[in-house]
């Protein structure tokens, strides 16, 4: 029923009746409740086993109540329970990490047994049968006691109250007595609702007469109350009764079975089914006597005499709550006066007719003013206007809310205002229709926060810009194409009619060149083959002798590096194929059997013995050492046949010039101040070795043990000086005269004729030859002037040769075209041309004149199909296009363009990398749909900050977005004088920091954590204090581990503070603190935090 005041007053009160209480369950053992705190996954629906503090879920399945993060869920709707309690099943899994799970249950105690006494008894009687052998006069007294006790319980109904208090002779009605508790219950009910109608017509009709009917409400209120505490006397006289009958089965189960106290026709049945059952008591009562007479032996008789005692004290109970509800009943009458006085005043009053009335619809022709606010209730409550009416909201107001949206504290949660804002929207990232707000967009999707940087990405205004911009210039771009002159291929035709010309004259040279390269190649073999015939086979080792010595290995590690080259995955252009790996070469080499005693080096071994073996890892060649140098002995060095024939041919031109009379080397030991050469192989100079005149003195014996005389020599012969270790250091003299200073010593004066480069160090090896013309009309002079010198020269004429080659063994080789010109031209030049046409040639010029320069070719440059590598700039001109073929791929203007490839479903612009799907795969590419639009597809990592996100990662991430957790930096001293951003604390019970987890009792913890970021949502606030009933828990600074969790106890105080200043002092800190013992528990083994250290916060409520 509801009931309503006044509806015209400010406020009007809606009262709504939620139903009769329920069924009275039995009374059961002192229990204690038991918590349990879980700590779910993502995605859990099942929470079982041990909790945070490895205690093991077992509850009691009809008392138990679940809480996710402070809040009770429904049973049912949210969760469902486990028939034997071991597991509580959440209809919707977890979604965010950190959320706290608890689960309260009433737990009887441990030694709790449900079997009632009489099956306990007997279960004795039973036990006791064959042992028992008759009674004595004590179970004849019993027996008689019993039956008193069955006669009163089973007639005991409400008609056995007699009404105390009551003044019956008050005519309540012709034919009504009150003359017991059944009376009075008939009579009130039959009141109560004869009130009820006559309050719901005086509601209906007159709502001026608020404070009557807030009276009449109190009234009746007090009336239910004692009716129920009428009921609650009923009760115990079911428990007494239930006392005095324990030992009879389902007796307990009927008592529980009595309805509420305002129905007294259900009371009245069961009453009757309490005397029914009393009946049935009394039955198996007897029939108990009956076994208990037949039993044999006597028994011993004491626990049947202390439930003789229980039942006696019941008794004097009962008597004592009829006492009660006989008082009870009297304050009932009173109370039913005074109702009948209230109702007789409402009656009295007239109702005029153009009054609203709440149970009716009620039209108004005007508008109406309501002050202070509308309450709707109901099932459906809704405001309707007429079809294509809109429904204003007006404030009077241009700029602040005109709608606000309230939760359940009075806290606002959207605000619509006059200039057309949304305030307060919040965003369900599971909800796909739910409205993004501001703060949630940049903090996930836009360049404020998140993964995504829109910022890359073109508004609609700068599409439209672009768009324009693209038009106007395709625009002058046909402007431009129509300006230009028709093509005029002649000049091309001419142009490739003389390339063909060039081409055919090139290919005909090149015929001709190849027929002197294979001439020439002819009388190299014919050279290689009379220096192989001239070989001691005894020296050297065959190739049928190499291969068989190991044919077996080489094959196996050929076989090897074949395979493992082919299964090598190159880059475009690599070609490895005639070359061998490393590891093979090593391998290779230490299969080989070498002849014993063989040295494997890069370096030939020093001071070897005659007859010694080496082989050079570095020309992989096998030597001997033989007649004092090292001589090879494998098919390799017939490479250097062709060498060996030019300096033989070199030999040979220079011996038809000159007459070598005698050769040796030695040791330079310095001028003859310092003494004559005494030891073989030693060589003095006068003093200066620039002096015209001169004469040089050195052991007969040189270094190789060799003895000379000179006897050859004559006056006028060319004396050489040549450093072994730098050539382009000699001493060219004409000997004047010859002299044998001493034993064994030799003397030569000499004429200078040419000195190249420094004074000979002390020490240097010196190559000394002597030589004289052949003919006698040529002069040195003119040799020097006509012949190039070896060991170099300059010319001032052209040299023409076949073939032009610059070699150093041991070095670089370096070939310098030097000119000199100012500016930027050319100044040095290397031409190439075909001499069948003057037109076929080409140009790599060298243009600068600092080290800015640059080479420049004036024909194309075709690489056939091999590499370029180590380019640092690539400029281009002209076209500015890269092609395949003669496809553009990518053209330069001012930008990169990548042209399209087509419109048949296919890839275009590609960027290979490694993806899920394999180690060079699209990780980039272009796509080019045959209908609709192009596509750009990226398949690569999307995790770190600065990757690129595809719309699948960002809509992922929308969903699934959890907010970071603050981190703050513990401290422990005094907060009042230093407390910073980014600080929290701990503090116990008498409100001192404490760094043991299981002291504390409240958190205090700055606005703003270590990074500078206000994570909660109430900046400028002005300080608040309120209760405090989510949770809050403490993770180590990873995020994956929870050391401490708070969630507030049932009906125990927790609170939370915003304190923004205290005694001067500006703190924007918050304090969460508790008083239940059981509300914060340690969830891993830390037993306590250190000072200085970093912890990160969850707490909900707040930071949202």
């Amino acid at each position: 029923m509801s009931s309503c005041n006044d509806p015209c007053a400010d406020s009007i009160s809606i009262i709504v009746d939620t139903g009769s209480r329920g069924d009275v369950g039995p009374p059961g053992p002192p229990s204690a409740v038991v918590e349990w705190t879980f700590y779910p996954s993502v995605g859990d629906t099942i929470i079982s086993g041990d909790d945070a503090s490895a205690k093991s879920l077992a509850y009691q399945e009809d008392s138990v109540q679940v809480f996710l993060n402070g809040v009770m869920l429904s049973k049912k709707d949210d969760y469902t329970t486990a028939a034997d309690g071991l597991a509580i099943v959440l209809n919707e899994a977890i979604v965010n990490a950190g959320d706290i799970v608890n689960i309260l249950s009433q737990m009887p105690p441990s030694d709790f047994d449900p079997t009632n006494d009489h099956n306990r008894l007997q279960g004795q009687i039973d036990d006791n049968k064959t042992s028992i052998e008759g009674l004595d006069v004590r179970v004849t007294a019993n027996e008689e006691a019993i039956e008193g006790l069955t006669g009163l319980a089973g007639g005991f109904t409400t008609r056995d109250v007699k009404v105390s208090g009551v003044n019956t002779s008050r005519a309540v009605a012709d034919d009504v007595t009150l003359e017991n508790q059944q009376d009075i219950n008939l009579y009130f009910d039959e009141s109560l609702g004869t009130i009820e109608g006559r309050l719901d017509s005086v509601e209906g009709g007159q709502p001026d007469l608020s404070s009557d009917i807030a009276e009449l409400r109190t009234d009746v209120d007090e009336n239910t109350q004692g009716i129920s505490d009428n009921a609650q006397a009923l009760n115990d006289i079911v428990d007494v009764v239930e006392a005095n009958a324990t030992d009879i089965d389902g007796l307990q189960d009927q008592i529980n079975k009595l309805p509420p106290p305002t129905d007294i026709s259900d009371l009245e049945k069961d009453v009757d089914g309490i005397a029914q059952s009393v009946a049935t008591n009394t039955i198996a009562i007897s029939k108990n006597t009956t076994d208990i007479a037949n039993l044999g032996a006597p028994v011993d008789l004491d626990p049947l005499n202390d439930a003789i005692a229980i039942n006696a004290a019941g008794i004097s109970t009962n008597a004592a709550d009829i006492a009660k509800l006989q008082t009870t009943d009297a304050k009932h009458s009173s109370q039913i006066s005074d109702l009948e006085t209230s109702v007789g005043h409402l009656e009295a009053i007239d109702i005029p007719d153009n009054y609203a009335v709440v149970d009716e619809d009620n039209s108004f022709e005007t508008s109406q003013t309501i002050k202070s606010g509308i309450n709707i209730t109901g099932a459906e409550a809704f405001i309707k206007a007429d079809t294509g009416t809109a429904v204003t909201f007006s404030n009077n107001n241009a700029f602040n809310p005109v709608i606000e949206i309230q939760r359940s504290n009075g806290d606002v949660s959207l605000a619509l205002h006059a200039d057309g804002h949304i305030r307060g929207v919040k965003t369900d990232e599971n909800d796909d229709t739910s409205a993004v707000s501001v703060g949630y967009f940049e903090a996930n999707v836009g360049a404020g926060g998140g993964d995504s940087d829109l910022s890359k990405f073109a508004t609609k205004i700068e599409l439209a810009d672009e768009e324009l911009a693209r038009k106007l210039a395709d625009e002058q771009l046909q402007k431009n194409i129509d300006a230009l002159e028709a093509f005029d291929e002649t000049k091309l035709t001419n142009r490739i009619a003389q390339e063909e010309a060039a081409r055919a004259a090139g290919d005909a040279s090149l015929d001709g060149k190849i027929k002197t390269e294979a001439q020439y190649r002819e009388d190299g073999d014919d050279a290689l083959q009379a220096q192989l015939d001239a070989i001691d086979p005894s020296l050297y080792a065959t190739v049928l002798t190499v291969e068989a010595g190991d044919a077996a290995t080489l094959a196996a590690a050929n076989k090897y590096t074949d395979e493992s080259i082919a299964a090598i995955d190159f880059p475009d252009g690599v070609d490895l194929d005639g070359y061998a790996t490393e590891e093979f070469v090593t391998n290779a080499i230490d299969a080989i059997e070498f002849p014993s005693g063989t040295v494997v080096s890069d370096t030939a071994p020093v001071d070897p013995e005659e007859g010694a073996n080496w082989f050079s890892t570095v020309r992989l060649e096998l030597f001997v050492f033989a007649e004092g140098a090292w001589m090879p002995c494998s098919p390799f060095a017939a490479a250097d046949a062709e060498l060996q024939a030019e300096i033989d041919e070199l030999a040979l031109a220079l011996n038809a010039i000159l007459v070598n009379r005698d050769s040796g080397q030695w040791q330079y030991k310095g001028p003859l101040s310092a003494g004559p050469p005494r030891e073989p192989g030693e060589l003095s100079i006068l003093e200066d070795m620039s002096d015209t005149d001169n004469y040089i003195t050195m052991h007969a014996e040189d270094l190789n043990g060799k003895t000379h005389t000179h006897t050859d020599l004559e006056v006028g012969d060319y004396m050489e000086l040549v450093n072994v270790d730098n050539p382009q250091q000699y001493l060219l003299y004409v000997v004047t005269q010859t002299l044998l200073a001493a034993v064994n010593m030799l003397e030569v004066h000499v004429s200078m004729k040419r000195k190249s480069g420094d004074d000979f160090a002390i020490g240097a090896k010196l190559e000394v030859r002597y030589y004289a013309l052949s003919g006698q009309d040529i002069a040195m002079e003119d040799l020097d002037d006509r012949f190039i010198n070896v060991t170099g020269d300059t010319m001032t004429g052209t040299l023409e040769v076949p073939r032009f080659d610059v070699k150093k063994t041991d070095d670089e080789a370096i070939c310098l075209i030097e000119g000199k010109i100012d500016g930027t031209g050319s100044s040095a030049r290397l031409t190439f041309s075909n001499k069948i046409n003057p037109n076929a040639y080409g140009n790599l010029e060298w243009h600068g004149n600092n080290g800015n320069g640059w080479f420049q070719f004036n024909k194309d440059v075709d690489f056939s199909s091999k590499n370029l590598h180590s380019v640092n700039h690539v400029r281009l001109a002209g076209e500015r296009t890269i092609q395949e073929g003669t496809t553009n791929r990518i053209k330069l203007d001012g930008k990169v363009i990548i042209p399209k490839t087509g419109d048949s479903n296919v890839d275009g612009f590609v960027i290979k990398g490694k993806t899920e799907e394999g180690n060079d795969s699209n990780l980039l590419s272009v796509y080019h749909n045959q209908s609709g639009l192009d596509a750009v597809n990226y398949r690569g990592k999307q995790g770190s900050s600065s990757n690129v996100a595809t719309c699948g990662y960002v809509d992922s991430a929308v969903r699934n977005v959890g907010t970071p957790l603050p981190q703050f930096r513990l401290y422990t001293g005094d907060f009042i004088d230093d407390w910073n951003p980014g600080d929290m604390a701990f503090c116990d019970v008498s409100g001192d920091t404490t760094t043991t987890l299981s002291a504390v009792r409240s958190v205090l913890f700055h606005a703003e954590d270590i990074n500078g970021k206000r994570w909660s949502r109430d900046k400028n606030s002005t300080g608040y204090r309120r209760n405090y009933s989510s949770s809050l828990s403490v993770l180590l600074p990873g995020g994956e581990q929870t050391i401490f969790s708070m969630s507030p106890s049932h009906n125990i105080l927790c609170e939370l503070y915003h304190i923004t200043d205290f005694e001067d002092y500006q703190y924007d800190m918050y304090v969460i603190s508790w008083t239940g013992l059981t509300s914060a528990c340690l969830t891993s083994s830390m037993e306590s935090v250190t000072d200085g250290d970093t912890y990160l916060l969850h707490v909900p409520e707040i930071f949202f």
